[in-house]
């Protein structure tokens, strides 16, 4: 496409990959179509580069004390999805360090599958007033339910990955509380 500046017909392809027929061609762009990396359009030179959306960098997330939470898109990033564990929802850049001894870091962008049901012992980005943090959950039960509230006990204990920091302790009679999402992988930036 670059070469030509305009997209190639499958005949083209199926010459230039050295594919002996255009069915085999075809077989291959119908792949990348699912994968929505490129757009199949009519006629014979229909194939367009998609405009990749990437993933949105929503704010940051407190790896320390919980900061008010602003949702901003900072900028879509195209991330290769094979990083992460599952597709994340969002990425999330990470201020502070207690949770260095679970592998996050500052500056780390934590890609964050939305949920709003965690169990004890999961790391979860939760929403404690307006203010958002990344923890380890514990609570009585096995789980917290949904933003309405289907909780286990009276409180919940956000415990940090880094023995300088102290456990949050959030009161659910006093306090709201609300699971954001849990990390399913992250990137570390590197200066």
């Amino acid at each position: 496409m670059e070469e030509q500046s305009m997209p190639p017909t499958r005949a083209e392809l199926a010459d230039g990959l050295g594919y002996g027929s255009r069915n085999t061609a075809d077989f291959h762009i119908k792949a990348l179509v699912r994968k929505r990396y490129v757009e199949s359009l009519p006629g014979a030179r229909g194939l367009k580069l998609a405009e990749a959306e990437g993933l949105a960098l929503i704010g940051r997330v407190a790896a320390g004390a919980p900061i008010l939470a602003v949702e901003n898109i900072m900028g879509r990033y195209q991330v290769d999805q094979a990083l992460f564990k599952s597709a994340p929802d969002y990425l999330l850049e990470v201020r502070g360090d207690s949770m260095i001894d679970a592998g996050i870091f500052n500056g780390d962008w934590l890609g964050v599958k939305k949920t709003a049901e965690a169990r004890s012992g999961d790391i979860a980005v939760v929403r404690v007033d307006d203010e958002v943090t990344v923890k380890t959950l514990r609570y009585k039960g096995n789980r917290i339910g949904t933003r309405e509230g289907t909780r286990a006990g009276n409180h919940v204990e956000l415990h940090p990955a880094n023995p300088r920091f102290q456990p949050i302790i959030v009161d659910l009679s006093r306090q709201q509380f609300a699971i954001e999402g849990i990390p399913v992988g992250l990137i570390r930036r590197f200066k």
